[in-house]
């Protein structure tokens, strides 16, 4: 009997598996309590969760996931128990490399955009387990240092999402051996539930409870500590307790240890010396940067907003420097773009380290801190959340616009796809290219276009696709491809980095249209609108006559539509949700779309072309402010 139970259940989990759509819920709403009890590293958890069905379609089932050495108690809707099925879901998403998984059935079926909240209660251990980093081959040490999180003893802390699953969470299972999959699924997750609340009431340690959190009303009475997050915006909810004193300082407040003040001290007197400087930037601090020492020594630091978690060492004053003007920045500059919130504190990183040592260290700082998308990860990034804006060389196609959802609110450059070759090959047209081997990058349009030329006149190629575009261009350079193919407008930049640019030719044929435009995704019509109205206020900015020298002065004109423009009349800017004189700033920093061109365009050789304004024989015509 046993034997057919164990069939029925192989045979019956993956009907559960196939088909489910684990992204069909955002969860809008936790209310949870959790108890600790760190002698046994022991973990528990109950409250409600409240689900949204954002698909378009009834939903009957709901996944419910938390790290796989929690377990299950119960899952009630209107205080009736609901049918559901556990198992254990294999996902690096959890520091175990697991999840325990719930998936319920509904007492009937959802349908889009209404809500079910679900009374949970699920319990267990939670120990210090690195395994999704030591069976990919990453060293014990090494793994140890990076999931640092447990319930031990003294001191505990868990993050969440992304390092322990100790809240509810619905993901698709993904492998640190499979690329960036882990941290693009974890941003997917993050953006969808951006909107979402939660209040946790944390007990059960004999010490001192800390959150990420801001403090909450409830808990007076218990010794609880009572934290909400609303919204959960960008920030990882995190728990900690341990026996910590306390040090508050203008500017800091830091949790440490027993007899490591003189430490904290030191982390408290960086951050007065500079906060000023971060000041003159961004602005003064509006609330304190906030350290908790991490009781284990070679733990990595992390951080959520002001927040730092982080093991206080003696360390030389410019890498501490380097590391605390971070969370000064963040203590300044809120913002739920991820781009601007991170991109501004590794801005002041790079300014601090252009103090240190000069411009040239400030400038390595900035390219050590950037990961250039591939042509293959752009929309999937945009997709996912990781960036909020795709502003690259990407041609506007119907597939693209249609089928992957991308909004191009705006036309910046027009293109065509083109070659470059030697000179030497004595190449005059495309179609001496016949039987060529030709270097293209995966996932561009450029690599249909290639292939419908060449069907189309009947020729023959061996193309060779290369991922990253610096090593398609060695590849070319190198002479293991007869032709580079790409934008021209890009292949003019290749040539001019060549060793000798005049041994390179870049064809005059062009074989398709590429229409160029910054990319968003659909789900904030006043992002979209802002980044369509940047690219146009550059534009109508060189039609009025407006560049970075003059548009200072123009707040002086009396002509109607330089003022519009400027933010002394029409109030356009507060339309936008940004202030009068947002079109004046783009100007003011990099000029108007001339003034662009020719600091970065017209140097590669390149003609303007269809690029022109309207009036001077161009396709450039945007609509006035007005």
């Amino acid at each position: 009997m046993k034997t057919l139970l164990c069939v029925l259940c192989f045979l019956c989990g993956p009907v559960f598996s196939f088909g489910l759509d684990r992204h069909a819920f955002t969860f809008t709403d936790y209310d949870l309590t959790v108890t600790l009890d760190p002698a046994k590293s022991g973990f528990s958890a109950q409250g409600t969760v409240t689900l949204r069905n954002d698909t378009g379609e009834p939903q009957k089932l709901a996944v419910l996931q938390v790290s796989s050495t929690l377990d299950w108690r119960a899952i009630t809707v209107g205080g009736k128990a609901v049918q559901y099925v556990s198992q254990l879901y294999t996902s690096d998403i959890d520091h175990t490399g697991a999840l325990s998984e719930a998936i319920v059935t509904l007492p009937s079926a959802l349908l889009p955009n209404q809500s079910v909240k679900l009374d949970i209660a699920y319990a267990g251990t939670i120990a210090q387990d690195a395994t999704r980093l030591t069976r990919i081959g990453v060293p014990e040490k090494l793994a140890a240092r990076s999931d640092w999180d447990r319930i031990a003893g003294a001191y505990g802390a868990l993050r969440g999402v992304g390092y322990v699953a100790w809240y509810p969470i619905a993901t698709e299972a993904q492998s640190l051996s499979d690329g960036s999959s882990v941290f693009r699924e974890i941003g997917a997750w993050r953006q969808r539930e951006a909107a979402a609340s939660m209040r946790v009431a944390l007990a059960g340690a004999d010490h001192t409870l800390h959150t990420t959190g801001s403090p909450a009303p409830g808990c007076s009475e218990s010794k609880a500590e009572c934290s909400t997050w609303n919204p959960v915006g960008w920030s990882v909810p995190a728990l900690l307790y341990g026996v910590y004193q306390e040090l508050a300082r203008p500017g800091s407040e830091i949790a440490y240890l027993p007899g490591r003040q003189p430490l904290a001290e030191d982390y408290a007197r960086v951050i007065t010396q500079i906060t000023p400087f971060v000041a003159q930037w961004f602005g003064t601090p509006s609330r304190p940067v906030r350290i908790f020492e991490v009781a284990w020594p070679d733990s990595a630091s992390w951080e959520s907003g002001a927040m730092l978690l982080t093991p206080l060492k003696q360390s030389l004053p410019d890498p501490l420097q380097l590391e605390l003007v971070h969370q000064v920045t963040h203590a300044v500059l809120r913002s739920p773009r991820p781009w601007i919130f991170e991109g501004a504190a590794e801005f002041a990183q790079a300014l601090e380290r252009e103090r240190q040592a000069g411009r040239r260290a400030g400038i390595a700082f900035m390219e050590a801190q950037s990961s250039p998308l591939t042509a293959a990860q752009r929309f999937t990034a945009l997709q996912s959340g990781e960036i909020d804006v795709l502003s690259r060389v990407t041609t506007v196609t119907f597939q693209r616009d249609v089928q992957l959802g991308i909004e191009f609110p705006a036309i910046d450059w027009y293109d065509g796809t083109g070659f470059l070759v030697r000179r030497t090959a004595n190449v005059r047209s495309a179609k001496d290219l016949d039987g060529a081997t030709i270097c293209v990058q995966p996932g561009t349009s450029t690599e249909l276009d290639l292939a419908d030329y060449f069907r189309k006149n009947h020729l023959r190629f061996t193309p060779v696709v290369i991922e990253r575009l610096e090593e398609g261009t060695a590849a070319y350079f190198s002479g293991r491809c007869d032709a580079l193919s790409l934008d021209r407008s890009s292949l003019a930049s290749i040539r001019a980095r060549a060793t000798t640019p005049a041994d390179h030719v870049v064809l005059a044929e062009v074989i398709s249209k590429s229409p160029f435009g910054p990319g968003v995704m659909p789900n904030d019509l006043r992002w979209m609108e802002i980044v369509r109205w940047s690219v146009y206020a550059t534009i109508d900015a060189e039609e009025l006559g407006l560049s970075s020298k003059t548009i200072q002065s123009a707040l002086e004109s009396d002509d109607p539509g330089v003022q519009r423009f400027v933010g002394t009349s029409g109030g356009f800017g507060a339309m936008l949700g940004l202030d009068s004189a947002w079109a004046l700033r783009i100007v003011r920093q990099v000029g108007n779309y001339a003034e662009i061109f020719d600091r970065n365009i017209r140097p590669l050789g390149v003609d303007r072309g269809l690029n022109r304004l309207w009036k001077d024989g161009g396709v450039f015509y945007v609509p006035d402010l007005n």
